[in-house]
């Protein structure tokens, strides 16, 4: 199963707004496709011209955001000694 990536995930990759993303679309600089799950989106060999999601799509990002969401699920402990669970 081939990459896809949301509008709203390419807005947050490239640093732009969700609007910049949507007039690229309108100008056809991208081209959007349905996934898989009936989402809206691109598939990764759309973006390949792209460094910021060449450089991820090659990176070992779905090891490291697991990596990433392990950290946040833990109970973490605060120079007052006070716990907060993160959810």
């Amino acid at each position: 199963m081939e990459l896809f990536f949301t509008i709203n995930n390419i807005a947050d990759i490239l640093g732009v707004s969700i609007h910049t993303v949507n007039t690229w679309v309108n100008k056809g600089t991208l081209v959007l496709e349905k996934g898989e799950n009936g989402q809206v989106g691109f598939y990764a060999h759309q973006l390949m011209g792209i460094p910021q999601v060449e450089t991820m799509i090659n990176s070992n990002w779905e090891e490291e955001s697991k990596v990433a969401l392990s950290l946040l699920s833990r109970n973490y402990s605060y120079p007052t000694g006070t716990k907060q669970k993160h959810n």
